[in-house]
């Protein structure tokens, strides 16, 4: 959607915009029985873990309209669910650099202002905080939604705009959690299947950038060796064994991917190899790494965005796990989560560990044999 200046459209602001989703299963209603809005202000994974809530909105409440609410470095990910109608982008790095120059304020007051009437202007039944924590409850709250449902847990006054809450029971599934604040609308055995729908433009990208690195896409594995955290990197080693194997062992391309950031940690993985392998790290979108993993056969990833987008398109993904939970991966059905047995990140102690070295346990026979074993049963 294009930027405007009139306040009478709300389209954007100071602190939000709207975008359009990239492909809808469902008409966008025109008239909408229900409206609801699902905030997720936090990482890629965790917008991911969101998806399936549309969806059983939907099917619950058929004609509703379903607007997600995210920031700025997640907004591609409902933009690729194709049961949302609508993406409300608030722009935390904005305000965060205007909440530190007080004279600013006056700016950061108007542009508030100008977002909550653009969510107001929706007219939402219910706001779900699935995220949590202080901003997206006041989110909740500047929604003017008269039912406005959160975890109970208290933390960061994520109360402050809530009216409801729910208990955060363990779930079997990686999709699971954040479906259970629908449970006040009586939203009963919903499927946490994640859900994602790359645009046909980013598959057309996608797949001219495989061909011009003479790969075929459906025999090519994209390993995906970054994360935010250091403690959840395997050994740059490991990898390079990994794409030296991967030819050989399952008969696969192995294919880099990642973000601009990633150039370096790559690179010094190459340099362990015993031949170069193709590379599309920094040459993509979120929404075109989305599409390459749709197209692949394989993801071999640490535990990152990354990961759970190869599962949401419904791709085979391996997923080295150490220093975080990983025993709700074991119930997905295209997923391998491989973790030595003394890691941490299952302890009832919390994780990482001191001097966290439980990735560095992972052996890569670990690795392919759990690839290898996930392709013969799927």
């Amino acid at each position: 959607m294009s930027e405007t200046s009139t306040l009478s459209d709300h389209a954007s602001g100071p602190f939000h915009e709207t975008i359009q989703p990239a492909r809808r299963l469902l008409p966008a209603p025109p008239n909408p029985s229900h409206r609801f809005l699902v905030i997720k202000l936090s990482s890629i994974g965790d917008v991911v873990m969101t998806t399936p809530m549309a969806r059983e909105l939907k099917s619950a409440y058929p004609g509703c309209q379903v607007v997600a609410a995210v920031e700025e470095k997640s907004q591609a990910i409902p933009r690729m669910n194709p049961y949302v109608d609508e993406v409300f982008v608030f722009k935390v790095r904005e305000f965060q650099k205007a909440l530190r120059r007080p004279t600013a304020w006056p700016h950061l007051r108007r542009g508030l202002i100008r977002a909550a009437g653009r969510l107001r202007s929706y007219r939402f039944e219910v706001a779900f905080d699935a995220q949590g924590r202080f901003r997206s409850s006041v989110l909740a709250a500047m929604s003017g939604a008269p039912r406005r449902i959160g975890f109970s847990l208290r933390r960061e006054m994520n109360w402050i705009g809530l009216n409801e809450t729910v208990e955060n029971l363990p779930q079997r599934r990686v999709g699971g959690e954040d479906l259970q604040l629908l449970r006040p609308l009586g939203v009963t055995d919903p499927d946490p299947t994640l859900t994602l729908l790359p645009s046909h433009a980013a598959e057309s990208r996608a797949d001219a950038l495989f061909r011009d690195r003479g790969v075929h896409p459906a025999r090519c594995a994209l390993l995906c060796p970054a994360t935010t955290q250091d403690e959840k990197h395997w050994t740059e080693a490991g990898w390079a064994e990994i794409a030296d194997r991967l030819s050989e062992r399952l008969g696969l391309t192995p294919v880099f991917l990642g973000g601009p950031g990633d150039h370096a940690l790559v690179e010094r993985i190459a340099a362990r190899m015993t031949r170069p392998v193709p590379s599309l790290v920094g040459e993509v979108s979120l929404e075109e790494a989305a599409a390459a993993a749709q197209a692949a056969a394989l993801v071999i990833a640490v535990d990152t965005g990354l990961a759970h987008i190869g599962n949401a398109v419904g791709t085979p993904v391996v997923v080295l796990h150490g220093p975080s939970p990983y025993a709700r991966l074991r119930e997905e059905p295209h997923v391998r989560a491989v973790h030595h047995p003394d890691a941490c990140g299952e302890s009832p102690k919390g994780y990482p560990c001191p001097r966290c070295a439980c990735m560095a346990k992972i052996a890569p026979d670990d690795v392919l044999g759990a690839a290898e074993s996930l392709l013969t049963h799927l």
